[in-house]
């Protein structure tokens, strides 16, 4: 299994863990996932504090956190940036993730190209 590419910024961190002690789940990783895998237009992420690691999942540490990652979101998932934002909107996490769908085609090369990314759906 790939380890997975992701970055989580200090805010994002820091707020993960003042969660874990907070509810007192020290021996739970930060699974993030993907909620739709349709297309790029209409995919959600999402983030749960999970006790489980399955042993299909791709497992990354940063700082002591563990991330897991199941692997169908994976390939969604390369480069992704999870960041914790607090601003006139609210506050809450937020997943960036990279331009790269999954359907294994470059989108910004794509629409530069003057065409859609080839998979089939409307970007």
């Amino acid at each position: 299994m790939n380890t997975p590419d992701l970055t989580i910024t200090p805010p994002a961190l820091a707020a993960v863990r003042e969660i874990i002690q907070e509810r007192q789940l020290t021996d739970h990783a930060l699974r993030v996932y993907v909620q739709d895998s349709g297309c790029c237009s209409t995919r959600q992420y999402g983030l749960a504090l999970d006790p489980n690691v399955h042993e299909q999942d791709a497992v990354l540490e940063i700082e002591g956190l563990r991330i897991t990652v199941d692997p169908v979101s994976l390939d969604y998932l390369q480069g992704a940036v999870i960041d914790f934002v607090d601003g006139p909107q609210g506050r809450g996490f937020a997943i960036q993730a990279a331009t790269y769908c999954g359907c294994g085609h470059d989108h910004d090369h794509a629409e530069e190209a003057g065409g859609g990314c080839g998979c089939g759906h409307d970007h």
